[in-house]
């Protein structure tokens, strides 16, 4: 794995890895350099997650499970500070709030929640991410838009941008799963 330049972000691809009944890993992709991984220690149940870019790593982790009012902390590993807050709102847009106290919104552009787009406070484009196959094969592709305004919350924020679309997509699986049961 190697840093992030500003000349690598173009468009990067995450794909998984490793299948869901596996040790799930998704690896961030320029062609073929890897740039970063997600993985999770617990197979299909957990929500802790570990991403890592070059000698940097970092631990992501749903701590309020409230459908309507999930927030998720962005950690560097192996310490109990916070880099990172996520609040999400029950439409899935959300609000990041970094431990300098700035504030990036992540919302969905597009129908059927198939693009994201991180936005500051000027509602200015920093980082997009596409859902290019949904159903067996997950990959998603990434682009940095505002390399100079990101700057040092690039690496976490490559690796969160994924992290919080997978976990929508477990949390969609799950309640999909449990109407079947219960509605019969």
């Amino acid at each position: 794995m190697t840093r992030v330049e500003s000349e690598q972000i173009r468009t990067l691809s995450w794909t998984m890895e490793n299948p869901w009944w596996r040790r799930r890993l998704f690896v961030l992709k320029r062609g073929e350099l890897e740039i970063a991984r997600l993985s999770w220690d617990n197979r299909m149940f957990g929500t802790l997650a570990t991403g890592q870019i070059g000698d940097k790593r970092w631990t992501f982790k749903r701590v309020r499970r409230w459908l309507l009012r999930r927030k998720v902390t962005v950690r560097v590993a192996g310490t109990d500070e916070d880099v990172a807050t996520v609040e999400f709102r029950w439409n899935g847009a959300a609000t990041i709030r970094t431990r300098e106290g700035d504030e990036i919104g992540w919302r969905c552009t597009k129908r059927w929640r198939r693009e994201w787009v991180c936005v500051d406070q000027t509602d200015t484009a920093l980082l997009t991410l596409k859902i290019l196959r949904h159903f067996l094969r997950t990959e998603f592709q990434v682009q940095a838009l505002k390399y100079d305004l990101l700057q040092s919350k690039l690496p976490w924020l490559l690796i969160l941008s994924a992290y919080t679309v997978i976990l929508a997509q477990d949390e969609a699986a799950a309640l999909a799963a449990a109407a079947m049961i219960w509605g019969g």
